[in-house]
């Protein structure tokens, strides 16, 4: 382990806050729901069983990563937690179907997510080992945070880029069509 100096410390601290307001992502789980839901004929149920999973997930990886952080270190904690977040973003980025949003945003992203999430407030707690309660305050904030901060950054690249919201207008101008066609008959 490092020696603890205070630029270290800070160095740590200021990383883990980076790291819980970009695990903090799936807080704005319905701007992304929004998103698919204009992209796919999906039912707003089925795009919601994502998030249980990914929720249910979250929860186990938790656990797994408490036991895993006495037995390895807790770098692999965070190798491990970092390659599921990248599998199942791509996963997730490349679905043409509802089980494989599941399995990339609901089972890998969540396991991703509780892996780091845990991992980050166990370390960072144990080097702040007097201001225990300080650290958690502030990396709680940071992954309450995130989601917010990162729907917004959404939000704008979507509606820079376009592709979505194009879609979704496409979309709702075929369905009003189809409503007037068949109001017409």
């Amino acid at each position: 382990m490092l020696k603890q100096t205070s630029n270290t410390k800070m160095i740590y601290m200021i990383s883990g806050i980076i790291l819980m307001l970009l695990v903090g992502f799936h807080n704005s789980w319905s701007i992304y729901a929004d998103a698919i839901l204009g992209e796919f004929s999906w039912s707003s149920a089925a795009i919601s069983v994502t998030f249980t999973i990914h929720m249910i997930s979250f929860c186990i990886a938790g656990i797994i990563s408490g036991v895993l952080s006495r037995k390895i270190n807790i770098r692999i904690n965070l190798r491990i937690g970092a390659g599921c977040l990248l599998v199942g973003f791509i996963l997730a980025a490349m679905c043409k179907s509802n089980i494989v949003l599941y399995l990339g945003y609901g089972i890998l992203n969540g396991f991703g997510s509780g892996i780091s999430y845990n991992s980050t407030m166990n370390i960072l707690s144990k080097w702040f080992a007097k201001k225990q309660s300080l650290i958690s305050g502030i990396l709680l904030m940071s992954f309450g945070i995130g989601g917010f901060i990162l729907g917004k950054i959404f939000i704008f690249v979507s509606a820079s880029f376009c592709v979505c919201q194009i879609r979704m207008k496409q979309k709702k101008l075929l369905h009003q069509n189809k409503i007037t066609l068949l109001k017409m008959e």
